[in-house]
């Protein structure tokens, strides 16, 4: 209630504000991101070491910072202070980096420097059991996809999944319509399994599945069917095959369109749909679209093109998004330049999902994030280095060695010259074994 943080004139001062404490920031995450706990008790793995501050344990009653702390460069020169400074080491700086980049991409995990205390075992379509960030989550139940994307623009709008969880964009990609520029299906690449499968879905019975095909030659090996495997993701149930010699309902399309449907069996509660291509035909391909959730029972095939979805995107979704995590992250201070770059990512990105992803990990990177200023852009290349000629005088040289990980070519001491007769290995392999 300050008058002093409701002043926008003070945004304009170079000496306004400050660095953002670590533990805020990781706080500021796990609420603005809506991190979702999968366990009664959340444990974060050795924080004070990795990121310099944990909740209720200061080193000493003076709280962690020296509060007359001024840092090398412009901030101590210009006399002023920055006591978060103070914890600004480099494996400080790169374990809370890298803690905030797994906790989006994987969860509450250990992996890749995350601050769970589990062993890495998750991937980029298998979350941690620990907790997640559900910001911005979609339907829990896939109902239908497009290939529009969430800005229309192609891709995928809900999270599909690769074969054992992995990502799916070695098994297809989303096109342009070969019979219409200005829309986006899927082409399977060959696998001979299926390896592109759809969110779950939950069956009420008479689940049907209907999806439009299109091949350019006979037989072009597109396939399509359900799975009820939910731990690797290994097997499938196919029910049409465009492709000899299968006892699936053939589909029957060469340089036309045709809608099918199958029936989904009553007994089945919880499904994934599952495409793939198991021919490897050089000369043709297939294509998918409009694949959704209804009811009925019949399993047929029509020809024509009918019953598109309506996408379920919107024009400027990345641009809806990106504002909404900026105001969330960085409190509205990421810059228009920045905005865009990170909209740019996240449109290129295959899916609604990972374009979340991109978005939430390149503003935790910026200085807007890491600091409460107001944050001024130069397009100038930096001064070069200049070095005073040495004096040639003797010196005697404090070494500190910081041995708590981090960026190892920081933590390596090698001599520039010697006299000892070896090369700088062997003088630095004599080093480390000291």
């Amino acid at each position: 209630m300050d008058r002093e943080s409701r002043s926008v004139v003070l945004d304009a001062d170079p000496s306004q504000g400050s660095l953002r404490e670590p533990i805020i920031k990781l706080l500021s995450v796990l609420r603005s991101m809506q991190f979702n706990p999968k366990s009664p008790v959340i444990r974060l793995g050795n924080l004070l070491t990795r990121i310099g501050q944990t909740n209720y344990s200061f080193d000493s009653v003076f709280s962690f910072f020296l509060p007359e702390f001024k840092p090398y460069g412009r901030v101590g020169d210009a006399s002023l202070t920055a006591p978060e400074a103070t914890l600004l080491d480099m494996p400080k700086i790169v374990g809370i980096l890298n803690g905030l980049q797994s906790l989006v991409k994987y969860g509450l995990s250990s992996c890749y420097g995350g601050f769970g205390t589990n062993n890495c075992r998750e991937k980029p379509y298998l979350p941690s059991p620990a907790g997640v960030l559900e910001y911005g989550k979609i339907d829990a139940t896939f109902t239908g996809e497009t290939f529009e994307g969430p800005s229309l623009i192609g891709g995928l709008d809900n999270t599909w999944v690769g074969r054992d969880y992995s990502s799916f964009t070695e098994y297809g990609e989303v096109v342009k319509d070969p019979t219409s520029q200005t829309n986006h299906v899927y082409h399977p690449l060959y696998s001979g399994v299926g390896r592109f499968f759809s969110p779950s879905v939950s069956s009420s019975g008479n689940t049907m599945v209907k999806f439009q095909y299109y091949s350019t030659v006979d037989n072009a090996g597109g396939c399509i069917g359900y799975t009820t495997d939910y731990d690797r993701l290994f097997t499938q149930i196919w029910m049409y095959c465009d492709a000899p010699n299968y006892a699936e309902n053939e589909m029957t399309a060469v340089n036309k369109w045709v809608t099918c449907q199958f029936a989904v069996p009553n007994t089945v509660s919880d499904f994934r749909i599952v495409v793939g291509d198991r021919i490897n035909s050089a000369t043709g391909d297939s294509y998918f679209d409009s694949i959704s959730i209804d009811s009925g029972a019949d399993t047929k095939c029509v020809d024509g093109k009918v019953g598109t979805l309506d996408p379920r995107g919107e024009t400027g979704f990345s641009r809806k998004m990106v504002d909404e995590l900026a105001t969330l992250l960085t409190a509205g201070r990421l810059s228009q330049e920045h905005r865009e770059v990170i909209r740019g990512a996240y449109d290129k990105a295959l899916s609604a999902t990972d374009g979340l992803k991109r978005a939430q990990q390149l503003i935790l990177t910026t200085a807007e994030f890491h600091t409460t200023n107001a944050v001024k852009s130069v397009d100038k290349m930096r001064p070069k280095v200049t070095f005073p000629p040495p004096s040639n005088r003797p010196y005697r040289a404090v070494v500190y060695m910081m041995f708590s990980g981090g960026c190892d070519s920081f933590n390596m001491l090698a001599p520039h010259t010697c006299t000892l007769g070896k090369d700088l290995y062997a003088v630095r392999m004599s080093f480390s074994n000291l």
